[in-house]
């Protein structure tokens, strides 16, 4: 009853001079079943006719079962996180039919922090080779998890200052990889020097390194992150420990 109106959206928006459509699909980074793979599919035959294109985007995780899935529907292009699904892109580039567009979100859109611009361009530049304008640059997700614009923060210490990146900035990022990708690294060496240099002064300050954090987290394995028993058992567990009602009444989040 819904892909009617979806329909009709996409028709109206076609009628406005809209070119492209984002369709967000986060549901595709979650394990599906079959039901779910083959109502996507149902989905997207039904507007495929729609006189606009679409991109379909995920984020938050990798693919993994759903890359084929995802590669397949007949859509105009297909967004991933890849910040957080970086392992899969060379099985997209290899799997994405050759008339569709890749969009890769390099820049991490939940964060604060710049983008170690360097270490991006190490692993993008042979994508680019492979696909060149079929090549989107993108934030890994929306940008309306993190502040605006830095330049309005006038009260920070120079050297916290220099480690952030907002909403402006990380779309600054963007162009600064797109313009090295087009035209070579020398076209922006100067951001890219900088850039180092703010990677480089965060990774060694004091304010962030703790030896003994550093060498716990290097000490964690797989396995730690496994659980011993199935939900089942640890809800019984759970219940028996802190005999809660059906309907506990708590908070949204915490209390930073």
């Amino acid at each position: 009853q819904r892909l009617p109106v979806y329909g009709e959206l996409l028709n109206r928006l076609a009628e406005e001079g809209v070119e492209w459509v984002q369709i967000d699909e986060p549901a595709l980074v979650t394990d599906l079943d079959g039901h779910w793979k083959h109502a996507f599919q149902l989905a997207y035959h039904q507007l495929k006719s729609a006189p606009v294109k679409l991109l379909l985007t995920t984020y938050f995780g990798q693919l993994r079962d759903n890359l084929q899935l995802a590669c397949e529907l007949p859509v105009a292009g297909l967004h991933l996180d890849a910040v957080r699904a970086r392992g899969e892109v060379s099985r997209l580039v290899d799997w994405l039919p050759g008339h569709k567009i890749l969009s890769l979100g390099v820049i991490d859109g939940r964060n604060i922090w710049k983008t170690d611009l360097t270490a991006v361009l190490d692993w993008l530049e042979p994508v680019h080779e492979r696909l060149g304008s079929r090549l989107w640059l993108a934030p890994s997700c929306s940008l309306l998890h993190v502040p605006v614009d830095l330049e309005r923060e006038t009260e920070l210490e120079p050297e916290i200052r220099s480690w952030l990146a907002f909403a402006r900035q990380k779309l600054d990022e963007l162009d600064i990889l797109a313009r090295a990708l087009s035209n070579g690294r020398g076209e922006v060496a100067g951001p890219l020097h900088d850039n180092q240099q703010a990677i480089r002064s965060r990774r060694n300050s004091g304010r962030v390194t703790n030896p003994e954090v550093r060498t716990a987290t290097a000490a964690i394995t797989p396995a730690m992150a496994q659980r011993h028993s199935a939900y089942p058992e640890r809800a019984k567990r759970q219940q028996r420990k802190l005999n809660l009602p059906l309907f506990p009444t708590t908070t949204i989040g915490s209390f930073p």
